[in-house]
C-alpha cells in the first residue's frame, strides 16, 4: 500500500468503481432481463429515527411525570409528524428499464406511475452553485419519474461527464450535459412522428 492509498475517492472515482462492479450501477439485471432499481425515499428513514427519538423523549417526559407541562406537545408533535412522515413516504420506488422493447416504468409500491419509451428518460449532468462556486453531480431522470441523484457534488465535471456517459451507454439510454446546447450530449433515442408526445 503506498502512502496515497488512503486518498479518499472523488464522486465520479466511486461511480466508476461501482460501474466496475457492475457496468449498470445502480440498476441489477432481474431475471426477465431488465434493469431494476429500487430505493425508499431518504425522508422515510428520517420518520423512523424521529419516530424512536420521540417516543424515547415521551417516555421520559411520562416517566418525570412532565406530561401535564406545555412542553409535553413538542414531543407529541414531533411524534405525530414522524408518524406522518413514514406512511406519506413507505412505498418503494421501482425503476425498470427495459433494453427489449427499449421502454421504462417508474412504479411506487405497486403503482405504475409511468410506462414510457427510452428517449424519455437519461442521465444528466446537473449544476448548483455554493458560494459562488459550482458544483456538478449526475442524475438520472425522466418523463414522471422521481429524480435518482448519482453521485455527490464535486467540481470535476469533466470526469463526471466521463462516467456519465459511460453509463448512460452501458443502459443504452441518452446523456445530456449540464447546458441544453452541448457537444457532449449523446443521444441515441429520438421521438419518432408516430409517437405520441410522452410515450
Amino acid at each position: 500500500m503506498g502512502i496515497f492509498s488512503n486518498r479518499s475517492l472523488t464522486p465520479a472515482e466511486k461511480l466508476q468503481a461501482l460501474i466496475k462492479d457492475n457496468p449498470t450501477h445502480p440498476f441489477l439485471l432481474n431475471y426477465k432481463q431488465q434493469f431494476v432499481h429500487e430505493v425508499r425515499y431518504t425522508r422515510f428513514y428520517i420518520g423512523i429515527v424521529g419516530f424512536v427519538l420521540t417516543v424515547a423523549m415521551v417516555i421520559v417526559f411520562v416517566e418525570f411525570d412532565l406530561v401535564e407541562t406545555s412542553f409535553f406537545l413538542w414531543p407529541v408533535s414531533a411524534l405525530i409528524m414522524s408518524l406522518f412522515s413514514i406512511i406519506q413516504y413507505r412505498q418503494t420506488r421501482t425503476y425498470i428499464l427495459d433494453p427489449h422493447t427499449k421502454t421504462y416504468t417508474f412504479m411506487l409500491g405497486d403503482r405504475v406511475v409511468c410506462k414510457s419509451k427510452f428517449h424519455n428518460v437519461y442521465i444528466r449532468l446537473r449544476k448548483r452553485i455554493d458560494s459562488g462556486t459550482p458544483y456538478y453531480y449526475l442524475i438520472f431522470n425522466g418523463y414522471r419519474i422521481d429524480k435518482l441523484v448519482l453521485t455527490a457534488a464535486s467540481r470535476k465535471y469533466l470526469d463526471l461527464r466521463a462516467v456519465g456517459q459511460e453509463l448512460a451507454a452501458n443502459l443504452n439510454i441518452n446523456y445530456f450535459d449540464e447546458a441544453n446546447v452541448s457537444d457532449h450530449h449523446r443521444v441515441i433515442h429520438l421521438r419518432s412522428q408516430d409517437d405520441d408526445m410522452y410515450y
